[in-house]
């Protein structure tokens, strides 16, 4: 069983995978698409986008199977105690892995306003705010993306206006890029990020009403593909499928064109504070997953206790990188090919129940 915080609605949900997906890949997805597909970047996110289909489907398949437990539980049941927990230990590690946003948010902060600044600072303050969120659970998680979601999509619509009005659409010609199979690629890339969904394995279980499940991850996943196809075509839009993959952030580089009359001008920085609440909001979001499965592998009755220990380990394992270069190596190198591992987490523990027939008995 799930050790509860809280319980979220259907409407809580789809604004957590919209955040969830989002993340900090909106400041960058122009320059990885482009990357890999040219002019046809965005047909990269569309395609991406059908991971996240498929590993939301199987995340519902699991939680319909099971709705009051969440992977640790359903491992448990399905797989056996020991081998459950250590599917489940796997699946902490890939957590883990997720301290690189960390790193690559204080990056975000750090090098268009504080270049010279040490990061060790805003690590620590990340730490603490994510530590807090995951503390109070996901339902203040919840409440809390409630309220900024709107002020975020009112940070990104300017960004997207002005990207797609001022630059050069044909510039996202032609449709197909460099080919089906660089398509294919880039949508490896962004399908690895809406496959991020795989942690609503762990979620879910805080769900009120189990049938409410399917249409909030389909809604989450669409809201969070159409402004991230849109920034996509109004990057290439502006400076050209070569020209943004030299920007680090180019939804960053867009922002800073916005201006209001002559006074009000370099309006970014209310778009990075926006991007670093959202950017906490899915820290915490991770912590939380990642904490409840550590503490169900130790058989804890509450996992509290282990909030700290595992953001602290996160702060450190990001810090390993040396340069922020490294930082968005990585960040490009795990999006590629972590897309397999995000369908085989639920995919496994679904198959092995089908065949041998496990579900959760109703009370």
């Amino acid at each position: 069983m799930t050790m509860h915080k809280g319980y979220i609605d259907k409407h809580q949900l789809t604004v957590l995978v919209t955040l969830m997906i989002m993340g900090s890949y909106f400041l960058v997805v122009p320059r990885t698409m482009a990357y890999f597909a040219g002019s046809a970047g965005w047909l990269g996110v569309v395609v991406g986008s059908l991971g996240g289909v498929i590993v939301g489907s199987l995340v519902v398949a699991l939680h319909r199977r099971f709705p009051s437990h969440d992977l640790m539980g359903m491992s448990e049941v399905v797989l056996g105690k020991w081998l459950g927990k250590l599917w489940s230990l796997l699946f902490f590690l890939y957590t883990l892995a997720f301290a690189v946003i960390t790193r690559e948010f204080s990056t975000t902060i750090l090098t268009p306003f504080l270049a010279d600044s040490p990061i060790g600072p805003v690590l620590v303050i990340s730490m603490i705010i994510m530590s807090y969120l995951a503390y109070s659970g996901i339902e203040s998680i919840a409440r809390t993306a409630q309220v900024f979601l709107p002020l975020i999509v009112l940070s990104i619509l300017p960004l997207l206006v002005i990207s797609i009005s001022s630059g050069d659409i044909g510039q996202n010609l032609p449709w197909l890029g460099k080919g089906p199979a660089a398509i294919a690629m880039a949508g490896l890339n962004a399908g690895a990020v809406f496959g991020e969904v795989v942690v609503f394995t762990v979620i879910l279980s805080h769900l009120r009403r189990t049938t409410d499940d399917i249409a909030a991850l389909g809604w989450g996943i669409f809201f969070a593909m159409v402004p991230l196809v849109l920034i996509t075509i109004g990057g290439v839009s502006l400076y050209g499928h070569e020209g943004v993959t030299t920007l680090s952030f180019p939804a960053i580089s867009i922002a800073r064109r916005i201006k209001i009359g002559i006074y009000f001008e370099r309006l970014e920085a209310i778009f990075i504070i926006l991007w670093f609440v959202l950017s906490m909001l899915k820290i915490g979001m991770v912590l939380v997953a990642s904490v409840i499965t550590l503490a169900g592998i130790f058989e804890l009755k509450t996992y509290q206790p282990l909030v700290l220990p595992t953001a602290l380990l996160s702060i450190l394992l990001s810090l390993q990188f040396e340069t922020d270069y490294s930082v968005l190596e990585f960040v490009d190198k795990f999006t590629t090919y972590t897309l397999p591992t995000s369908i085989l987490f639920p995919g496994v523990v679904l198959l092995v129940a089908i065949i041998r027939g496990k579900r959760e008995v109703p009370q």
